[in-house]
């Protein structure tokens, strides 16, 4: 196999001085540059550095593990990458693990890319994992941190939408906010500040994502003053906290309905003010516990409509309306949702 490409480099040097003799040098060089391996060279240097790994004594099959396939930057791209390991298969006692998050697949699969069927047509069998329950964010919570509070971690769990990542983040702000208080914070109070600041975090990125397209949004301005001088988010009523909503993104005048991005911010804006309803009235562990009990299915269903939010804002509120109908919480104003219901696309946008 041909791994070199050969450089050869032929300098001839004349040279003539007074009094002395006609000189003439010859000089050749010879250069080795090593080749860019080819895919199928590739392919064919793993399968036999696996087949030799197979051939020692007591080597036990091989899991190759392929993991947030969904974080390459197109789905084209993603395509290609499950086409490619297709090379790879059915080499003997060999097994590949690729996960892909539904969000992505449903997004893909939204703008016409068939993502989903590479997956269905490369793989024997293709699993959804679900996102975590409230025990199993208490229980991946306790082996972390043992003496994490069980009514924390259910907070946590809600606004992380069961999501593990999301829900060690949400724990260590929890943390973060106690070491700044020199010791523990009811859950209550707690429940107050992780909403604030979670949605300070979303505002601000979202201001930051939409002056990187060279717009202003005056509505995500104006909230994320009101929010910072707030002692809460509960305590800002929501005609507030929606004042100008229609007026939306902002270049050189107004538009009729907000935008994409500025609804899946008022939808999660809507979630944690939600949050905050339910979490920050005073209760003991006994009432704590009665509330997990009785409000466990709608707790569910509201971390449910937030891991909603990645796919759908329609979605997540269409399941936020049944949730706050449920809990015997205020109606959404009728107005609100249907400007959520009807967005616009960014300025500039096709």
């Amino acid at each position: 196999m041909l791994r070199w490409k050969t450089t050869l480099q032929t300098r001839n040097k004349n040279s003539f001085k007074i009094f002395q003799a006609f000189t003439m040098d010859t000089e050749d060089q010879l250069g080795l540059d090593q080749r860019d391996r080819s895919h199928p060279e590739r392919v064919a240097d793993l399968r036999d550095f696996l087949l030799r790994l197979r051939s020692a004594p007591e080597v036990p099959p091989v899991l190759i593990a392929i993991d947030e396939l969904d974080k390459i930057a197109s789905a084209e791209k993603a395509i290609e990458a499950v086409n490619g390991l297709k090379d790879l298969f059915h080499i003997t006692e060999t097994h590949f693990v690729v996960s892909v998050s539904e969000d992505a697949l449903d997004s893909f699969a939204l703008r016409g890319v068939p993502v989903r069927d590479a997956f269905d047509s490369s793989f024997d069998t293709v699993m959804r994992v679900r996102p975590l329950t409230a025990g199993d964010s208490w229980t991946l919570l306790r082996r972390r941190a043992s003496l994490f509070n069980e009514w924390a971690a259910l907070l946590c769990h809600v606004i992380a939408g069961g999501l593990p990542r999301d829900l060690v983040r949400a724990a260590r702000h929890c943390v973060e906010l106690c070491n700044r208080n020199d010791g523990p914070i009811p859950v209550t109070d707690l429940a107050a500040r992780l909403v604030k600041e979670e949605t300070a975090e979303v505002i601000e990125a979202a201001i930051r994502r939409v002056r990187s397209e060279g717009v202003t949004s005056r509505w995500l301005m104006s909230t994320r003053q009101k929010i910072e001088t707030a002692d809460r988010l509960s305590a800002l009523p929501l005609d507030s906290l929606f004042a100008g909503w229609t007026a939306g993104s902002q270049t050189s005048g107004a538009m009729p309905a907000p935008t994409v991005l500025e609804a899946n911010v008022g939808v999660f804006l809507l979630i944690m003010v939600t949050v905050a309803e339910l979490f920050e009235v005073p209760r003991n562990a006994t009432d704590w516990r009665a509330f997990a009990t009785e409000s466990g299915n709608d707790l569910e269903r509201l971390a449910a409509a937030r891991a909603a939010l990645t796919v759908s804002h329609v979605d997540a509120l269409e399941r936020l309306i049944a949730i706050r109908a449920s809990t015997r919480l205020t109606d959404l104003p009728p107005d609100l949702v249907d400007s959520l219901n009807h967005t616009v696309p960014p300025a500039g946008a096709d």
